[in-house]
């Protein structure tokens, strides 16, 4: 009667206030022990997604509990696993593998258990809003770009990555090579520092432990070939700046146009589709 705001059928007033009473103080204590333990985000994460999804599907105690033990299990083991693997903070990798499952679960509920002529919908409306987003993000990469070209520019680095096409094709050729030769130092003196840490490494595993002298000498050409990958990627910077510099007007203004050309169009599209849904629903109840 208390979880489910229903009218007592057998416990009487005092009954509810005694489990109303100790279910608020043992809710306090461990909330107030566990938030010293793994911080108020992950607890009051564990705290509302898990039942959240769970209630996406069913409104039925037993089941919604079900439902939301099972992905508390398996986000905190994506979570943990991630943790491992991409070496991130434990507490934050749950709190976004949480986060996901709940992204990932409200995908679910409206795109695939509906009916077939609601999941249409469904699917144009979130084509519409990917599509948006996109060219909004775009809309504003392409400006900030024209701004602020020596900034970080996550969008177009993004680009850059995934195509190759970077920007030493704005470059003139003397500093093209120095770009190219900065990289190849860079991979090289990288290359470096890992083989002096395998070694470090290896002398551990072993138990051949290394003398003072060759710790020292080890830390120190880490530390020099550390400062020289810096010097080198500093060089990139300069130049990639340069470049980016003369590419605001080349790529930064066709791609804001063509952003707010895409973003006109989505907004009458959706516009387009809203007129008709109210007329169907108008046609409904007109008499005919």
């Amino acid at each position: 009667a208390v979880s489910t705001d229903a009218p007592p059928a057998g416990p009487t007033t005092f009954a509810i206030w005694i489990c109303d009473f100790f279910f608020f103080l043992s809710f306090g204590v461990v909330v107030a022990s566990s938030v010293g333990i793994a911080g108020v985000l992950l607890v009051f994460s564990f705290l509302i997604v898990p039942a959240l999804i769970g209630s996406i599907f069913s409104g039925k105690v037993h089941v919604v509990l079900l439902i939301g033990w099972g992905v508390g299990i398996v986000a905190s083991a994506v979570g943990l696993l991630g943790s491992y693997v991409f070496d991130l903070p434990t507490g934050a990798a749950m709190v976004t593998a949480l986060a996901l499952f709940l992204l990932l679960v409200g995908l679910a509920r409206v795109l695939i258990f509906v009916g077939a002529e609601q999941r249409g919908a469904n699917l144009r409306s979130a084509a519409h809003v990917v599509a948006a987003l996109a060219l909004i993000f775009t809309l504003v990469s392409s400006l900030w770009l024209m701004i602020n070209p020596t900034a970080d520019q996550p969008l177009f680095a993004l680009f850059e990555t995934a195509t190759g096409f970077g920007p030493v094709r704005f470059l003139g050729s003397s500093e093209r090579a120095t770009y190219e030769s900065a990289a190849q130092d860079m991979v090289r003196f990288q290359a470096e520092v890992d083989r002096l840490n395998a070694i470090e490494k290896e002398a551990r595993y072993r138990g051949a432990l290394l003398s003072d002298e060759e710790v020292r000498r080890i830390a120190s050409y880490q530390q020099s070939f550390n400062e020289m990958t810096r010097g080198e990627r500093f060089v990139q910077d300069i130049l990639r700046g340069k470049a980016r510099t003369c590419e605001r007007w080349i790529v930064g203004v066709p791609a804001a146009i063509l952003a707010l050309v895409g973003l006109g169009l989505v907004i009458l599209s959706a516009w387009r589709r809203g007129d008709r849904k109210i007329g169907r629903v108008r046609g409904r109840f007109v008499d005919p």
